[in-house]
């Protein structure tokens, strides 16, 4: 994943989450209106709360990365 990738998904995210909480309030609701399931939405939620706030750094998620992903 390039850097450029790695930026634009650390803003995306937070996005996600500020619709969420601003906008729809309905997790379905988001994740259909984003192309995300509603396990991977709950999943970066969660995150979101136990840390009270957006971390600086990508995630490494081994469930998010291609089968032929070396690395």
């Amino acid at each position: 994943m390039s850097e450029k990738e790695i930026i634009r998904r650390q803003r995306w995210r937070p996005g996600i989450i500020q619709h969420y909480e601003e906008v729809s309030k309905n997790a379905a609701k988001t994740a259909r209106y984003y192309g995300i399931s509603r396990a991977a939405f709950y999943r970066w939620y969660r995150r979101y709360l136990d840390m009270g706030e957006w971390p600086e750094g990508p995630f490494h998620e081994s469930s998010e990365q291609s089968p032929d992903h070396q690395g």
